[in-house]
């Protein structure tokens, strides 16, 4: 007989996921309870006592909050948010970084905040239905932030990318 398995994976009420267990025996719903990866509450420590320290100049409290911060992230993002945010977000994110590069998007709002989509499309010569779409995108993945509807600002990582040597580092 062919092994079966179940298809989903998810956490109970307590936070304990299920995994499916390899079987023998069609439609077998064997679960094998395994501890949650992260510990969510002792990641908001280390995020919340390393910032502090982190942000009063001590680099390396900083780089632990950080790692605290991106191991919250995943601790609770579920399976079909990770394969969204793998397959589709990451990969697009780097496409409108050098959409927005080549357009000079990021210069555009380090200059003044609060710039929207058809103010850009006009500065840049882009289409403005496809540039708000691009800009919703870098605004969802923290590039630049989303002000106000169809209204955006530079932030640190916006501004970053205006200098030659962070901007050449995005791949087209």
């Amino acid at each position: 007989m062919a092994a079966t398995t179940r298809d989903t994976f998810s956490p109970d009420n307590n936070g304990v996921t299920k995994i499916p267990i390899v079987s023998s025996t069609p439609f077998s719903s064997s679960f094998k309870e395994i501890p949650p990866p992260f510990d969510v509450p002792h990641l908001l420590e280390d995020i919340t006592s390393n910032a502090k320290v982190g942000s009063q100049g001590d680099e390396k409290a900083r780089k632990k909050a950080l790692a605290a911060a991106r191991s919250l992230c995943l601790a609770l993002e579920t399976p079909p948010e990770a394969i969204v945010r793998i397959a589709w977000a990451e990969p697009a994110l780097s496409v409108a970084a050098r959409v927005a590069i080549a357009l000079n998007v990021f210069e555009h709002l380090s200059k003044d905040a609060g710039k929207s989509s058809s103010e850009l499309a006009a500065l840049t010569g882009a289409d403005p239905v496809l540039l708000g779409r691009i800009l919703k995108h870098l605004a969802a993945m923290g590039v630049i932030h989303e002000v106000d509807a169809d209204s955006y600002a530079s932030t640190s990582l916006a501004r970053a990318l205006t200098v030659p040597i962070y901007r050449d580092g995005i791949p087209f």
